[in-house]
């Protein structure tokens, strides 16, 4: 700074003293470093793992609501199908139920067995009448054999089968 105001200096030679690289300051014929870019970093925004779990469900619940309302879809077309079959089967029992019914014609049946079976009405001395006057009774036959009797007559049983099965 004394320099400035000293005047036996000439302009020349202040000039070149500025010039001159002073101590601490670096020479300009060294390149200066380009200025560095601030590499902005964006803060990673944290994601909650209950949201990605909340997110996953969701979406999951979402396809097994398609995937129900398809199959909701398959069923009622099925059931409708059935209905359809159903009452086109209750139409035909009908039909068949008549036809059965119809069936029943006594008159129908003694021509059918008359004509293809070759039967024919019984004549008087086929037909046997019995008299039961006396009134009706029945008679039980009780078992009142012993356990050794009942062995005795399975084992005659068996026996006599075996045995006809042999001859064959």
């Amino acid at each position: 700074m004394r320099e400035l105001y000293d005047s036996t200096l000439t302009s020349r030679e202040s000039t070149a003293r500025e010039l001159a690289p002073k101590p601490g300051r670096l020479p300009d014929d060294v390149p200066l470093p380009k200025e560095r870019r601030q590499l902005v970093r964006r803060e990673r925004l944290a994601v909650s793992p209950l949201t990605v779990l909340g997110i996953t469900v969701v979406i999951v619940l979402f396809f097994l609501l398609i995937a129900s309302d398809l199959q909701l879809y398959t069923v009622v077309s099925a059931n409708d199908a059935l209905e359809d079959r159903l009452e086109e089967l209750k139409e035909t029992n009908t039909q068949l139920e008549a036809a059965y019914e119809s069936s029943y014609d006594l008159n129908r049946i003694e021509t059918f067995a008359r004509d293809r079976l070759g039967m024919h009405q019984p004549t008087e001395s086929q037909i046997v009448c019995l008299d039961l006057s006396d009134g009706d009774r029945t008679e039980v036959l009780v078992d009142r054999s012993g356990p050794l009797s009942r062995l005795a007559d399975s084992l005659r049983e068996s026996i006599g089968y075996l045995l006809d099965s042999l001859r064959r």
